[in-house]
Parts: C-alpha cells; sequence; structure tokens
C-alpha cells in the first residue's frame, strides 16, 4: 500500500499522523483497527518520509519491484513473474543482489519472506533495493 494511502486511510477512521517533535505521532489510535497500527509501526520511516514532504512515487515504486521479486523468488506466480524470469536469465547479477539484500535483512531480523522486508532495512539494503529497481527498468526500457 502506498505510504499516502495509509495516511489517507488513517485520516478517514478518525485518527491523525503527525510528526511531533522529531516522533511520529498517532491521534486517536482507538479509532483505527490493530492491523493498520501494525502497518504503521512496521512502516514508520516511510511514513515519516512522507509526512516531511517526502514524494514517496519511487520509494513505492522500488518497494513494490522488490516485494514481486521476492514473491517471485518464493515460486508464487503474479503479474509480472514472467518478466522478472526473463530478467534475471538475461541478467543473472540481478539473482546475486537479491540474494545479497536477502542476507542483509536476514542479518537484520527478517525471518520472514510472507512480510514486509521494509523494518529490516539498512542503508546497504536500500542501495541494492535501488540498483535492483534501476536494472529491471533498464531491462523492461529495452524489451519496449
Amino acid at each position: 500500500m502506498h505510504t499516502k494511502d495509509i495516511v489517507k486511510q488513517v485520516e478517514e477512521l478518525g485518527g491523525k499522523l503527525l510528526i511531533v517533535e522529531g516522533n511520529l505521532t498517532l491521534e486517536n489510535p482507538d479509532k483505527i483497527g490493530w492491523e493498520i497500527e501494525e502497518y504503521i509501526v512496521s512502516h514508520k520511516s516511510r511514513i515519516v518520509d512522507y509526512l516531511n514532504g517526502e514524494n514517496m512515487d519511487k520509494q513505492f515504486a522500488v518497494d513494490q519491484t522488490i516485494s514481486k521479486m521476492f514473491l517471485w523468488w518464493q515460486g508464487i506466480k503474479q503479474p509480472g513473474s514472467q518478466t522478472i524470469q526473463f530478467w534475471t536469465i538475461s541478467e543473472p547479477d540481478s539473482i546475486g543482489l537479491l540474494l545479497e539484500m536477502s542476507i542483509e535483512l536476514a542479518n537484520n531480523g527478517w525471518a520472514d519472506p510472507k512480510k514486509s522486508y521494509i523494518p529490516h532495512e539498512t542503508e546497504r539494503s536500500k542501495e541494492i533495493a535501488n540498483e535492483l529497481y534501476n536494472s529491471a527498468i533498464a531491462f523492461a526500457n529495452r524489451r519496449r
């Protein structure tokens, strides 16, 4: 889910996400469900960046690409699986980067590939995610 959508959903439910003294604060937490509150906690850094005025569209695209890659790696079919397959065959370094990113995330506590990797990101995993995204976009552009 895009960060701006979660902020909007919180507001529609009667809550409000704010930055107070540099910390993410949720007003009226009793008005939102525990699932949304759990999402907020796990995606805190993205929400803080968004509330501080950063454009999150590219970050959302990067996150979506990496999530699709992890699903593909687990053998879960989805729209775009075949494109990922072609890409990784034509650019095998992408598999090495995905493996490196997985290890980096695991070393930071990520143990369940069915759950979001975002709470376990490091500066290096963010760099790898951007490398993978840029490579995937370049591959898609070459195929057009």
